[in-house]
């Protein structure tokens, strides 16, 4: 477990001085110009949730939330259009034992195989993403005048 998280940090490092985290930005940037503002959380969201299942919430969070806030402005957004799905998509990570410390407590015990943990974690993020994509513009906008 404190691999894990150490390696959550690590890999932010890694990500940040190598110029990857940059390239990935400009990537995700290049792919939200093109979708209309009402799909953006969804992709956003997407993205986010399919990252964290291979590297931990943290990594994940201290990669994309300062791209994410570049990627608004430089599309007219106010940068917590893109950041707000991002950071409750970071907690979607169900599907594999490496994604989250309590995956890999729970994958641990023995009682768990991947698949199982793979078979009913697609369906929880799924679920999220879909919440996510809700709450974003209707919650989002009367909490946080979005």
């Amino acid at each position: 477990v404190i691999v894990l998280v150490g390696g959550g940090f690590a890999l932010t490092m890694g990500a940040t001085s190598s110029g990857l985290g940059l390239w990935y930005g400009q990537q995700v940037a290049s792919l939200l110009e093109i979708l209309p503002s009402l799909l953006m959380a969804p992709a956003v969201a997407v993205v986010v949730s399919l990252m964290t299942e291979f590297t931990s919430n943290v990594a994940t969070s201290n990669i994309i939330l300062p791209l994410l806030a570049t990627t608004a402005e430089e599309l007219g957004l106010a940068p917590l259009h893109l950041m707000l799905p991002a950071v409750l998509a970071c907690s979607l990570a169900f599907m594999l034992p490496v994604a989250t410390p309590p995956n890999a407590i729970a994958y641990s015990t023995g009682l768990l195989k991947g698949h199982d943990m793979l078979r009913v974690g697609i369906v929880l993020n799924c679920v999220g993403v879909a919440m996510v994509s809700l709450a974003v513009p209707s919650v989002g906008a009367a909490v946080f005048g979005m």
